[in-house]
């Protein structure tokens, strides 16, 4: 009797710290949707992703908790600012069910993809999406960042050839370059220098073997350089820029980098694929889709 008082003493505090984190901010919660995550929770499976030949391509190690300061209070005092005390109970009372929504969702998320025709053809692994709380990120940011989900290859083009620049003269930049599907693309483009910066160790290092794997007739440019850091920190090279971002971070993040991008005294490109924010008004517009936007520092704005 004892204990099956334990066990469930255990299981409502667990429910409530949990709660709690998911209460906090509306971008948040225990293995959330394709954009939402918190903390990285102890108990996945040690596992590895292989190719069709059986090369190991990717491997994630159990992942512990980190320290409740790092999660549960920062997002009680966010969720506090945003709701009130009141509005903090009335999620926290919700939470169980949004426990279970969002692990369910954060599989399906997760789940096995078969690697793509891009993938196959260039000898890469790219196309398996990551959550955020199977990563390790020893960053200010990592509750800002993002799942990893592929870039479309289409769009990376499309946006690309979209730009009025000669990119011979360019150095391209994604932000949030995960396993490097983007540079890669890129790199069929006669950019001078192509750097990914991503912040997550598991990710760059994928980029790097696929870096060592990638096979293509069509590349132009061979001067690809992941960097594993938080974009937020990072120095940009001299010369004229081309800025890559999917998604890569939540509004906070991207309000920094597009003070910075705003900053730069040489000209600079912005690329938002898939935009969520409005961070770039500042800059001059040049194009503007469904699935991205263009935009630059230089003193001239196109059409659309």
């Amino acid at each position: 009797m004892r204990f099956l008082q334990r066990v469930r003493s255990a299981l409502v505090i667990s429910v409530i710290v949990n709660g709690l984190m998911i209460a906090a901010e509306v971008p948040g919660g225990v293995g959330g949707s394709n954009r939402f995550h918190i903390s990285r929770g102890a108990g996945h499976n040690k596992g590895a992703l292989e190719s069709d030949v059986g090369e190991l391509l990717l491997v994630f190690d159990p992942l512990s908790m980190p320290a409740i300061y790092r999660t549960t209070l920062p997002r009680i005092k966010r969720s506090v600012k945003s709701h009130g005390v009141l509005g903090t109970l009335i999620l926290l009372g919700k939470a169980p069910f949004r426990l279970w929504r969002e692990h369910r969702e954060a599989k399906q998320f997760s789940s096995t993809r078969t690697p793509d025709p891009f993938d196959l053809e260039h000898n890469i692994e790219t196309s398996q999406r990551v959550h955020a709380s199977d990563l390790h990120v020893n960053s200010r940011n990592w509750m800002d960042g993002t799942n990893y989900d592929p870039t479309p290859v289409k769009l990376i083009r499309e946006a690309i050839a979209a730009l009025p620049i000669n990119a011979a003269e360019f150095t391209f930049i994604d932000f949030g370059s995960g396993k490097g599907r983007v540079l890669f693309v890129a790199s069929e483009f006669p950019f001078a220098r192509i750097i990914g910066v991503e912040y997550a160790p598991d990710l760059h290092e994928a980029a790097c073997r696929n870096l060592q794997s990638y096979r293509s007739e069509t590349q132009k440019c061979r001067r690809i350089e992941p960097v594993c850091q938080d974009m937020t920190t990072f120095q940009f090279p001299d010369g004229p820029l081309v800025v890559f971002f999917y998604n890569p971070a939540f509004e906070s993040v991207m309000r920094n980098m597009a003070a910075k991008i705003t900053a730069l005294s040489q000209v600079c490109w912005v690329v938002y694929a898939n935009p969520s924010y409005n961070v770039f008004e500042s800059l001059n517009k040049v194009r503007k889709t469904d699935t991205y936007g263009i935009y630059t520092t230089a003193a001239q704005s196109l059409s659309n």
